[in-house]
């Protein structure tokens, strides 16, 4: 019988079940149709290899088993090729050690039978019992690839607060509606394919489930990763957040869930990753990190590697190099790229877990010697990369003659895959290498290096650089900028077999203004911004910022970004709500914030989820990792489907007036003294205040979340740094150093230089320190800074409490 087989899944310890359909031909016609789906059940039978060293075999004797012979590059303590016994026995007694190659039956029936992803298998017999139909493994033979069956999918909605499905059934990449279901009939309707919109769902025996939420956060840039968003409609049209309100999302939710399915591409998408990596279809999309193991396992099976099973902790080590920004505006600037650094690095250096030395020391970073690559053959890693490099490459050929959409995600596919595996090498997984993962990083800080000093020698200045990435101030015009960069990179690439270095773009302007935050223009007249445009900001907000640097690139005239400024003013209250939306994602389930107060979107999940409790409604409750999307009123967060009031004075000072002072502060000659009276600012809307996170090391403003990986900073630290700002600054406002304007000598308080006999002028500093204040309210929550500085009063001084008559004179006068 020749099966297509679609979902593997694991019933017991020693047993797995097959989903699919079998493949049928039709008359003499030889076209090939499928039957309803099925499941076959077989067991799999547990492979322990047993290392005896010296051992006598004849304690063998009762035992049944096979020798094998594997390479082994993982155990540093035994020999480099090890002759093992393969047998269904756990422990063995006299064994030197025992290994257990594979987690799961799932995964040895995959790995040992070479299942690539869906596709055809042959069974020789199948047996029937009253229950469920049985096969043996070694009746399953991998046959070949192929296109999916006719698939029924299911779309997961809420109607009436009951869970309903819409059918459909999809054959050549077309689909039709079939019908509306009960929930708790899709296995009835033998359902192959249930898709959901964040709607938490549980996985499901024999039924691949998708969720488009998660797949949207990896397969696009977005803000929400609402319907709306991944469909390209207006954010509030008829808005998912509706279901969270009254527990009816409707058939029309359901049908925009499909949609997004097909949008995305999950199903060709999945497919080609299962293909290149051999993993499971229902797993590759969460556990991406499992999907490149898969590709490894597969590869050092079919060499004869003794696969490594452990896992690791965590490895810390230094990744790639940022060098600081040279802030401002500049022109004619040059971007340079290393082509696939990373990837390009393994292969250049031969770089494997059989090229390193074993018995090199885990945790050091300066392993040169531990991960000098052989150049003799091309190890197993390099190899792997160069195929999914070349692959992809020919592809990319073939799109740009004609556009397929088959052949746009397995190009896809490749890329993902070829990245990920540096990835594995710094990971907590059992393929984890920090010597390798520290020595590859390392050797790109080195290459970045190398390529800044190559490009100083002939005169020109790097600007700025990011892992790969360098920016080179030119002094030629725009149209000799080719040649030139065609000049840098051949002289960087002569030192180097596969890593390569070319010419990225060309930027007419760009503002620099901090790591990992520029805006360009191009010699194309695109508008590239790196670390700008941000979900915490509303759309308008990121408009008017995008506005405001078009005209800086495009312009030298300042009076263009005031007209905008007078604009926004003026037309600010009449946008509509969808343009004040903002998102945040939940870092943790709402219920496990401990200072919910300071964080609108908590206090907003926290209200919903009691509303869906509180009524019964079959919604799912906002979670960890979640985004939810609010506006922010005078009373707190609200839904955008709320009909509460704008916030407006808070959107103008915290999200546009802020990122706008940001903006414009690096550069030279910006009247922001004409914006202040505009707005009626007395006091500095941005504050100089910085933290550095102590999670990620990452320098901002606000003390809320983490601006890189969103964890809440937690509140003891802020104390903390507010309390050490604190004491800096009043040892400068208490400074007794003074120095002499006539004869430079230094002296304490006094008024007459000790030296001279001139008069000193002391200065004070009460503005910058009542300034500082300011910014401290701004940057830490205003209730701890009160409450540290009621510490001391003595900066304040009543003096009605001493001269209360001569006061109350001088009024009455």
């Amino acid at each position: 019988m020749l099966f297509y087989v679609l979902l593997i899944e694991q019933v017991s310890d020693t047993k797995i079940r097959i989903y699919g359909k079998e493949r049928l031909r039709v008359g003499d016609s030889g076209r090939m149709t499928y039957g309803e789906k099925m499941a076959i059940t077989l067991t799999v039978k547990p492979e322990h290899l047993h290392y005896m060293g010296l051992m006598d075999k004849d304690v063998l004797s009762n035992v049944d088993y096979e020798t094998v012979v594997k390479k082994n590059y993982f155990y540093a303590d035994l020999p480099a090729n090890l002759e093992l016994i393969k047998c269904n026995k756990k422990n063995l007694k006299g064994a030197v050690r025992s290994f257990t190659e594979f987690s799961s039956p799932a995964e040895q029936f995959i790995i040992t039978k070479r299942i690539r992803g869906p596709g055809i298998v042959e069974i020789s017999e199948i047996y029937e019992t009253n229950t469920e139909l049985i096969t043996k493994e070694e009746d399953i033979k991998f046959m070949e690839h192929a296109e999916y069956p006719p698939l029924i999918i299911g779309a997961l909605f809420v109607a009436d607060t009951l869970l309903k499905v819409n059918l459909y059934r999809m054959e050549d990449r077309k689909h039709v509606f079939l019908k509306v279901i009960n929930f708790t009939d899709i296995r009835s309707e033998s359902v192959d394919v249930l898709v959901h919109h964040n709607m938490h769902l549980k996985s499901i025996s024999g039924v691949w489930v998708i969720d488009t939420f998660e797949c949207a956060k990896q397969l696009m840039r977005g803000r929400s990763f609402c319907l709306n968003e991944i469909l390209g409609r207006n954010l509030l049209e008829n808005s998912a957040s509706d279901g969270y309100q009254n527990g009816n999302c409707g058939k029309k939710y359901a049908e925009d869930t499909f949609c997004a399915l097909i949008k995305l591409g999950v199903l060709d998408l999945c497919k080609e990753l299962c293909e290149i990596t051999g993993h499971q279809l229902d797993r590759t999309i969460t556990f991406r990190a499992e999907r490149t193991e898969y590709l490894l396992m597969h590869s050092m099976y079919q060499k004869k590697w003794l696969i490594c099973r452990e896992r690791k902790g965590n490895n810390h080590y230094t990744g790639g190099l940022v060098l600081e920004p040279r802030t401002g505006l500049f022109e004619n600037i040059i971007l340079i790229d290393f082509n696939s650094l990373y990837p390009s690095i393994i292969i250049e250096e031969n770089l494997c877990f059989s090229t390193i030395n074993r018995k090199a020391r885990a945790g050091k970073e300066n392993v040169d010697g531990a991960c000098a690559g052989n150049t003799e053959e091309m190890a197993l890693l390099p190899a792997i990369l160069s195929t999914l490099i070349t692959r992809r490459k020919k592809l990319k050929q073939e799109l740009v003659k004609k556009y397929s959409s088959t052949y746009d995600a397995r190009q896809k596919a490749l890329k993902i895959t070829a990245n990920a595996i540096y990835g594995c090498l710094g990971s907590t997984g059992r393929f984890s290498n920090l010597e390798m993962a520290a020595f590859i990083t390392g050797r790109g800080r080195e290459l970045l290096m190398k390529a800044k000093s190559e490009i100083e020698k002939i005169g020109l200045t790097v600007l700025y650089g990011d892992t790969d990435s360098l920016m080179i101030k030119s002094d030629c015009s725009v149209e000799e900028i080719p040649s030139l960069a065609q000049k840098i990179c051949a002289s960087i690439n002569n030192h180097y077999k596969f890593i390569s270095i070319e010419m990225e773009d060309i930027f007419e302007r760009i503002i620099l203004y901090t790591k990992k935050k520029y805006a360009g223009i191009t010699v194309k007249k695109e508008i590239i911004l790196k670390g700008i445009e941000r979900r915490d900001y509303c759309m308008l907000s990121n408009q008017f910022i995008y506005d405001v640097i078009w005209i800086l690139l495009t312009s030298s005239d300042h009076n263009l970004v005031m007209k905008r400024l007078i604009e926004l003013k003026t037309n600010l209250k009449t946008y509509g709500k969808e343009n004040f939306v903002l998102e945040r994602m939940l870092n943790k389930d709402p219920e496990k914030y401990t200072t919910p107060e300071g964080s609108p979107q908590v206090q907003l999940a926290l209200r919903i989820n009691e509303h869906i409790t509180k009524n019964n409604l079959k919604m799912p409750l906002y979670k960890k990792n979640d985004i939810i999307s609010y506006v922010m009123g005078h009373d707190g967060a609200f839904l955008p489907t709320e009909s509460l009031e704008i916030n407006y004075e808070y959107y103008l000072e915290q999200q546009f007036l802020t990122p706008f002072f940001r903006l414009v502060g690096v550069l030279k000659n910006f009247n922001v003294d004409a914006v202040r009276r505009l707005f009626n600012i007395q006091k500095r809307v941005v504050s100089s205040l910085r933290i550095t996170t102590p999670c990620c090391n990452t320098p901002q403003s606000q003390t809320a979340f983490c601006n890189t990986c969103n964890a809440e900073i937690d509140k003891n630290f802020l104390r903390n740094q507010a309390i050490d700002n604190l004491r800096a600054e009043i040892e400068l406002l208490y400074e007794r150093k003074v120095m002499c304007p006539n004869c430079d000598n230094e002296q304490g308080l006094f008024l007459n230089c000790f030296n001279c006999g001139s008069n000193i002028p002391r200065k004070t500093r009460n503005k910058e320190f009542d300034d500082f204040l300011d910014d401290c309210r701004g940057t830490f929550p205003s209730f701890e800074i009160d409450e540290i500085t009621k510490m001391s009063e003595y900066r304040t001084v009543n003096l009605f409490l001493y001269f209360r008559e001569e006061i109350e004179r001088s009024f009455t006068k």
